[in-house]
């Protein structure tokens, strides 16, 4: 779905609408919400088709563990809301998170990160250090004190939209063009504010974590709870 589709989407159904029927998938039997897939594994005709789906070579489904059609289209909804181009459905905030951070960084990189962040942030970012990744908080959320932090060995910038618990606000756009200012992206947990409030990537975040609470869970298909999103 194109960023014009899901605009046209929300806007003509609204964003409890759009959280269901939005991104206007087919299900099998004429079913009218996504069926639980439980199956560990799928059938293919044959084993060149099931090893281009190893490979990434073609779209389609190997083993749930990886991936199946309740997670995809779970991660699809979520993209939509918050204006994406594609999720990752973990299965707990902190392994989103480290999804995400593992996938930038490495041995004497360093993260920028606001200050009065949710503690199991701050103890995640703890668990880095021996991996040779080391953190800088910044003295209080504003860009001129990012920028401040921002060395050549910085790799992320990581803030809130409403930190947890303080509740400050984080100048999201600000904050993105001094990352950006150093090609650094910028990843930004929205758990506070939710797609509903804010769409951190239409201020210039690159990633976004949302933790979903149980309730969205339910109104999308029981699945699972947290994601990171990326913009282009």
């Amino acid at each position: 779905m194109s960023t014009k589709e899901r605009e046209e989407a929300m806007n003509e159904y609204g964003f409890n609408t759009g959280l269901l029927h939005g991104t206007n998938e087919k299900y099998p039997q004429g079913a009218t919400q996504v069926p639980i897939y439980q199956s560990s594994a799928f059938r293919h005709d044959s084993a060149e088709d099931l090893e281009k789906i190893f490979d990434n070579k073609k779209m389609g489904f190997s083993y749930t563990r990886i991936n199946n059609p309740t997670v995809e289209s779970f991660e699809k909804r979520v993209t939509m809301l918050e204006d994406g181009i594609g999720s990752v459905a973990c299965a707990s905030g902190m392994a989103a998170l480290t999804n995400a951070f593992l996938n930038i960084l490495q041995a004497g990189d360093e993260i920028v990160a606001a200050c009065g962040l949710y503690g199991g942030t701050v103890e995640l970012f703890d668990d880095l250090k021996p991996f040779g990744i080391s953190v800088k908080y910044v003295k209080e959320n504003k860009p001129e004190a990012f920028e401040a932090e921002i060395t050549e060995k910085t790799r992320i910038v990581f803030a809130e939209t409403i930190g947890n618990p303080k509740l400050d606000v984080t100048d999201i756009q600000a904050v993105a063009e001094v990352a950006h200012k150093y090609d650094v992206p910028l990843i930004v947990d929205n758990t506070v504010a939710t797609p509903y409030l804010i769409q951190p990537l239409k201020l210039g975040a690159d990633i976004v974590f949302i933790p979903l609470p149980n309730i969205l869970m339910e109104a999308v298909m029981r699945s699972a709870a947290f994601l990171s999103v990326v913009r282009v």
